[in-house]
């Protein structure tokens, strides 16, 4: 039953943001002076949009990890991999972070897409980004890595930089719980 429930929840997730995006699309589509140019707010919606799916499609064909080169990481910020102060925006933790940050990015571009073109929206975006990461990095909050963590991926996460793992579906869905959590241990104990 609880699975049903979260099916549910998922699927009335993703109604409501395709429902609102299509509302906002049909906007723009009334009214082509409102709309956001091709080259400003709309590629910054289809790099937040496209971002996800092929980290996720990346992941389980096993051809590329787009979190580990991504994902913001203060430590790796302060060895040289300052990309990461940008990149993270990108990359949300899951599919409702997903889902719920494209509508909201939606609204951010139709709300703010009537008063500033491309340059000012994406100055907005970029500034906002970086004074969050920067301001993060300088007080050195601590980071957790989360969601799909199993004993197979866990040396490469923690080569990525992250000292906090969360392990709880690697331990939950294994058969034998107790070995899976000894193994794990094991294994952050030896990469310590």
């Amino acid at each position: 039953m609880p699975e049903l429930a979260t099916a549910a929840f998922y699927l009335g997730v993703v109604a409501y943001t395709a429902a609102s995006t299509v509302f906002f699309l049909e906007l723009w589509r009334r009214d082509p002076e409102k709309a956001p140019g091709l080259f400003g707010p709309r590629l910054l919606l289809a790099i937040f949009a496209l971002a996800f799916p092929l980290a996720m499609a990346g992941h389980y064909t096993h051809t590329f990890e787009l979190y580990t080169w991504l994902v913001f990481s203060p430590e790796l910020v302060w060895k040289g991999q300052v990309w990461r102060l940008l990149t993270y925006a990108f990359m949300p933790m899951g599919i409702v972070d997903w889902l719920i940050s494209l509508f909201w990015l939606t609204t951010l571009v139709c709300v703010l897409g009537r008063n500033w073109r491309g340059r000012e929206l994406w100055t907005y975006c970029l500034l906002v980004t970086v004074v969050t990461s920067v301001m993060l990095t300088l007080l050195q909050q601590p980071a957790f890595a989360i969601g799909g963590i199993t004993t197979e991926n866990l040396p490469e996460v923690r080569a990525a930089g992250f000292n906090r793992i969360a392990v709880g579906s690697a331990v939950m869905s294994a058969e034998d719980r107790a070995a899976a959590a000894h193994s794990l241990m094991a294994l952050l104990q030896v990469n310590a």
